[in-house]
């Protein structure tokens, strides 16, 4: 699985899923701070990485026009702010489920491993996705 982490994603997040086998770019090392939403999904999609981010409030509509539009995106995986040992526990979950999957238009949102994502309600992930299709449930740089 190749991830492009955004801005506000922690920088330290990378180094840990690199080491559990994962390719990470951050997008400082990309020299991409700064970019618009547009042009952050735009770059990971060229580059065949899956976007993560704590922005859902701009990336779920992003990838909603996207899809309107009959544009592909590599992946975007969306999740609340998160401390930096919760992040890995739920990528830790995240890969065990979703390693060898493409991802490609499709938003994860990156959920507690306790956490069924049919029959649990959470108050920490959306009720209702935006999506027509092809979407699941499942996840910037300081």
């Amino acid at each position: 699985m190749r991830l492009y982490l955004g801005e506000n994603i922690p920088v330290a997040l990378a180094p840990i899923l690199s080491a559990a086998g994962l390719d990470c770019l951050t997008t400082r090392e990309a020299g991409n701070l700064s970019l618009s939403d547009e042009a952050q999904l735009g770059f990971a999609t060229q580059e065949g990485r899956v976007l993560v981010t704590f922005n859902c409030k701009d990336f779920l509509p992003l990838a909603v026009r996207w899809q309107q539009a009959g544009r592909f995106h590599a992946g975007l995986i969306v999740c609340q702010e998160l401390v930096l040992p919760e992040l890995v526990r739920r990528f830790r979950h995240l890969i065990a489920q979703h390693r060898d999957e493409d991802l490609g238009n499709k938003v994860l949102w990156l959920q507690a491993a306790t956490e069924n994502p049919e029959d649990s309600p959470s108050l920490e992930k959306p009720q209702a996705w935006p999506f027509a299709r092809g979407h699941t449930r499942g996840g910037q740089n300081r």
